[in-house]
């Protein structure tokens, strides 16, 4: 599938998301307006969080998950960025794709109801057939349980080798998510920093073996 044949498929995806009136209370404009995910059709790396971020719902840029608050360090968006691109993993270098397990903000940043998961599984599901990743990052216990893996048992990242999606995917990175961290674990910051960067050059250098 070509560029210009994805770019087509991308954007009567996106318009869906954008539309959909599936969860009640959910894609309010400037309330819990939804986003879809954001990247390149060529990424290697596709992320996924548990839902849209208050943040793209005040900046410009409200359809890039995890976009963020530049004027706080301590920010999920910021953070996630941050080793992403210490990981060597970025929109400028088209090797990233950023999506959410939830594409709408809930209110008040709530946990996602199942109802809700369920009526956005198809999305998310087309997003992965369409970008075709390697490697995918799992953020959160919503993600990691919606693809049935475990708790991770030992620091804060833990990979996993594929045995459940079929296609081009060869690992699955599951972490916990940055807003944890900062909520509850400021001071293992760093620990989870380099858990995560190392981990995702690890993968990606055995990809490229």
């Amino acid at each position: 599938m070509d560029n210009k044949v994805k770019t087509n498929k991308k954007k009567i995806l996106d318009k869906r998301i954008l539309n959909c009136k599936k969860c009640p209370g959910l894609n309010i404009p400037k309330e819990t307006m939804s986003a879809p995910g954001y990247g390149s059709f060529n990424a290697e790396l596709f992320v996924i969080g548990q839902s849209l971020h208050s943040y793209n719902l005040k900046t410009p840029n409200q359809q890039i998950p995890f976009i963020g608050n530049k004027y706080n360090i301590n920010d999920s968006g910021i953070l996630l960025y941050d080793i992403l691109e210490k990981a060597g993993y970025s929109f400028k270098y088209y090797n990233l794709f950023v999506t959410n397990l939830i594409h709408c903000h809930p209110p008040n940043n709530r946990k996602s109801k199942l109802e809700e998961i369920n009526n956005c599984k198809s999305y998310l599901m087309k997003e992965l057939s369409l970008i075709k990743p390697s490697i995918i990052l799992l953020l959160g216990a919503d993600v990691r349980n919606y693809f049935r893996f475990t708790p991770i048992k030992k620091g804060f990242v833990s990979l996993k080798s594929n045995n459940i999606l079929p296609g081009t995917i060869k690992y699955f990175i599951l972490a916990y998510h940055p807003s944890y961290i900062l909520r509850y674990g400021l001071q293992f910051k760093n620990i989870y920093m380099k858990q995560l960067i190392k981990k995702l050059k690890k993968v990606k250098k055995i990809i490229k073996q």
